[in-house]
C-alpha cells in the first residue's frame, strides 16, 4: 500500500487497475483481500442454518424412562419396543420419540466407573424433571423411595389400572407429610417383558414428571402391548 493512502484508497486503486481485466484476475484479487470476511460470512450462514435445521427437525420426547438393574427378556428388541410404544401413543413419529435408557446397571456397593456414571446420569435426569418413569430393582427403589422422588400412583393411574394392579401396589409412608402410606410403585415381577431376576421389578412414576398421562399409558402398554 502506498504511503499516506488508506486501505479504502488502496482498494479503489486496485479496482481501477483491474478494470477490464479477465474475470480470473478479479477473482484472485477478491479472494486475496476478502477471503477472511468471506469465510466468516460462510461460517455464520452455515451455523445459523444448522441451528434452524436442528430446531425445526428436533424431536420431542413422548416419554423418558430409565431401567436400572433391570433387563429385557431375551428375544425382545429394545429399538422395536420403543417404536411400538410410540405407535401405541398415537403421536407423530416425525415430531416425537420414546427415550428409553436401557440396562443402566448400578452397583451401589461398588465404585466402578460404569456404576458411577449411571448413577450420575440417573440422578441428574431425575433432578431436572426429564425422567418420567423409573423401572428398577428393589435396592434402587429403596434408596429413592424415602425422598419424595416417586409420585402417588393413585393420582396418576386411571381407575381400571389401579384395579388391575391392586394386589401389586407397593406402599411407602413418606417423611414430612401426613398422608400415611401411599402407593408409589407397581410390582411387575413375572412380566414376560423382563428377564427373571432375584429382585422384584418395580414400576414408578417420578413426582416431578411433566407427562403423567403418557407415564400411565406406558404401564398400560406393558400390560397389554397389543392394545
Amino acid at each position: 500500500m502506498a504511503a499516506g493512502n488508506s486501505v479504502w484508497d488502496e482498494v479503489k486503486e486496485q479496482r481501477r487497475k483491474l478494470k477490464g481485466r479477465p474475470f480470473r484476475e478479479k477473482l484472485s484479487w477478491f479472494w486475496e483481500y476478502y477471503k477472511i470476511h468471506t469465510l466468516v460470512v460462510l461460517f455464520l450462514v452455515w451455523a445459523g442454518g444448522s441451528m434452524i435445521f436442528h430446531a425445526v427437525t428436533a424431536k420431542h420426547p413422548a416419554l423418558e424412562a430409565a431401567f436400572v438393574n433391570v433387563s429385557l427378556a431375551s428375544g425382545i428388541d429394545s429399538a422395536q419396543f420403543s417404536e411400538d410404544f410410540l405407535s401405541y401413543t398415537g403421536m407423530n413419529p416425525r415430531k416425537y420419540e420414546s427415550v428409553f435408557f436401557w440396562d443402566m446397571n448400578i452397583d451401589y456397593d461398588s465404585a466402578d466407573d460404569i456404576s458411577y456414571a449411571n448413577f450420575q446420569k440417573l440422578t441428574a435426569n431425575m433432578a431436572a424433571g426429564a425422567l418420567d418413569v423409573l423401572v428398577c430393582d428393589q435396592e434402587c427403589f429403596d434408596r429413592n423411595a424415602g425422598d419424595g422422588v416417586f409420585a402417588d400412583l393413585t393420582q396418576i393411574l386411571p381407575d381400571d389400572l389401579l384395579k388391575d394392579y391392586a394386589d401389586r401396589l407397593v406402599y411407602r409412608d413418606l417423611p414430612d407429610d401426613d398422608a400415611g402410606e401411599i402407593a408409589v410403585a407397581v410390582d411387575l415381577s413375572g412380566s414376560s417383558l423382563f428377564a427373571d431376576g432375584r429382585s422384584p421389578t418395580l414400576f414408578t412414576v417420578l413426582s416431578n414428571t411433566s407427562r403423567p398421562e403418557t407415564a400411565a399409558m406406558f404401564l398400560r402398554f406393558i400390560k397389554d402391548p397389543e392394545g
